[in-house]
C-alpha cells in the first residue's frame, strides 16, 4: 500500500468512514484527478487535531516529490506523538 493509501484511510478511520474524495457522481477521471489536486486546499473537520490534518495533506501530495515517503511519516509528530517536535520536511 503506498503512502498516498494511508493517508487516505487515516482519514476514512478519523472521520468515520467518509472517503475524502467521495461523490456519488459516475466516476470520472478528470473529475478525480482534479479532487487529487484541490486535496491542498482540503478541509479538514476541525474537530480532529491540527498535526493528524498536516500528516493526511503531506501524505496525499498528488506531486509525488512533495509526498511523504513511508520512512518520513513514521517521524511526524503525530504518529511518535512527540508534539513538541518539528514537523519533518520533504526533499
Amino acid at each position: 500500500m503506498d503512502v498516498f493509501a494511508v493517508g487516505v484511510v487515516m482519514y476514512m478511520l478519523l472521520t468515520g468512514g467518509k472517503h475524502p474524495l467521495y461523490s456519488s457522481d459516475e466516476f470520472l477521471t478528470e473529475k478525480y484527478k482534479k479532487q487529487l489536486l484541490a486535496l491542498n486546499q482540503f478541509t479538514f473537520p476541525e474537530h480532529l487535531s491540527p498535526l493528524a490534518a498536516n500528516l493526511f495533506h503531506r501524505l496525499t501530495k498528488f506531486n509525488l516529490k512533495m509526498r511523504y515517503t513511508a520512512h518520513e511519516a513514521l517521524k511526524h509528530p503525530w504518529i511518535t506523538r512527540l508534539n513538541k517536535t518539528l514537523i519533518p520536511m520533504t526533499l
